[in-house]
């Protein structure tokens, strides 16, 4: 059977804005603190400082600068987001250099224009890639003559005719965006994340997990909105009809589920879904600018805008921040987060992401090496047991360069017991073991 997915906009605002009728005033030393460098105040003029306010990104804006002008990110190829949804206009002036055009896919069936009818995903690339300091409209991460961040867009919402307005998709469709995401890195491309504002109740989990599994595997993190209701509900208890959102419980995916912060920037919106054990972060979501249809902008609320901003966030991690990997990126980002937990509103080690602190010094732990050998327990006779972890099967065990290996009597992915013709010399003797998860040592005194 197939399911609908349907954007949600329960308290998105339509209020259209042009340079004519939109005031704004930029933050100034009058109003409070010291104003922010030149550089990290860029000229757009609808720039929303309440964001910067909130999590730092006037900082993270100078980390960015400083690291182009010095070539620090020269080495890092563009980073490529799949922005799935109603389809996006790349021919707004704020996205025309951050777009991909000719790689915009059309997921469903229905043979519709590329192009966005509806200004969802405008808006959602926008947030996460207009282009900055370049005298107009919004800004993300991308500098003027440096968009390093570049959207294709994957439709898979066409019009409903059952509603006045209104969208729907196929969930294969879906799966056709996530597939199409996997065949991409796969070729080369630096597609590092998918983002998608749109919820349904998967009608083949088993097919979506397999093709999660593979993004995980491949380094391409999902990046979905928690979604809104009035009030907003706990995805734990209701995961039934909010896939992708409640996916962000499976921690062997990388999948953050977002949630939307109220105007003060320190509690969840009302209308916010939220799950101590499925929603990672949260992000503004109040009145956020960003690109509309026909070279215009609008002032938007909802969780949707709230995963861009997070995609924003983690796409400079994976481009200027001290972690490249995609799964350390997601968490060295959580691990900058303040607010933790959001008073057990979302998942213990996750709250509101400050760029600046992300784009730092890392704060992650070396992961532990994929194979160890922590220790070796010799009898003094005719038995070695080696204890660690990533042996896997059938192992290789050299001592002291000699291959011992027919010598094994057991081996699993912690434990090895080797006799016979061990070959052990007084002194320190190097033990090696060799699976399909790399090597190590250990080196043996006998007295």
């Amino acid at each position: 059977m197939n399911r609908q997915f349907r954007v949600v906009s329960v308290f998105l605002v339509s209020l259209v804005l042009t340079a004519g009728n939109f005031s704004f005033i930029p933050r100034t030393s009058a109003d409070g603190p010291a104003a922010i460098p030149e550089v990290m105040n860029p000229n757009d003029p609808y720039r929303n400082a309440a964001i910067g306010e909130q999590y730092h990104e006037g900082e993270g804006l100078f980390i960015i600068n400083q690291k182009e002008n010095s070539g620090g990110g020269a080495n890092f190829p563009d980073l490529e987001v799949l922005v799935v949804g109603t389809g996006v206009d790349s021919n707004h002036p704020d996205l025309a250099q951050s777009c991909l055009p000719s790689e915009f896919q059309d997921f469903t069936d229905q043979h519709t224009p590329l192009l966005d009818p509806d200004g969802h995903e405008t808006q959602m690339a926008g947030a996460i890639a207009a282009v900055t300091d370049n005298g107009i409209g919004v800004s993300s991460i991308n500098l003027q003559g440096h968009s390093r961040v570049k959207v294709i867009s994957g439709k898979v919402f066409v019009p409903d005719p059952s509603q006045q307005s209104g969208f729907r998709a196929n969930s294969s469709w879906v799966r056709a965006a996530y597939q199409y995401a996997i065949n991409r890195r796969r070729a080369g491309y630096n597609l590092r994340i998918v983002n998608f504002s749109g919820y349904t109740a998967d009608d083949r989990p088993d097919l979506t997990m397999a093709l999660l599994s593979q993004m995980s595997e491949l380094g391409i993190v999902l990046v979905v909105h928690a979604g809104n209701h009035n009030p907003g509900v706990n995805l734990d208890q209701t995961p039934g009809d909010q896939q992708p959102a409640s996916y962000g419980s499976m921690n062997s995916f990388l999948v953050v589920t977002v949630a939307g912060l109220d105007e003060s920037g320190l509690e969840l919106h009302v209308a916010s879904n939220w799950g101590p054990n499925t929603v990672s972060v949260a992000m503004p979501c109040v009145n956020i600018i960003s690109t509309t249809l026909n070279g215009a902008y609008s002032s938007g609320s909802g969780t949707s805008l709230a995963a861009a901003l997070f995609s924003k966030v983690l796409a400079a991690e994976l481009l200027y921040g001290p972690e490249t990997d995609s799964d350390r990126a997601v968490r060295q980002v959580l691990a900058s987060c303040r607010d933790k937990g959001l008073s057990g509103k979302i998942k213990p080690d996750g709250g509101v992401p400050q760029m600046d602190v992300a784009l730092g010094t890392s704060l992650v732990p070396p992961d532990p090496p994929a194979i160890e050998i922590a220790s070796a327990d010799w009898n003094g006779a005719k038995k070695l047991f080696l204890s660690g972890h990533g042996f896997t099967d059938n192992p290789q065990v050299f001592i002291n360069g000699s291959d011992k290996s027919g010598g094994i009597k057991s081996a699993s992915d912690k434990k090895i017991k080797i006799k016979t013709g061990l070959g052990l010399v007084p002194g320190n003797n190097v033990i090696s073991v060799l699976s399909q998860k790399g090597s190590a040592s250990f080196t043996l005194n006998v007295p």
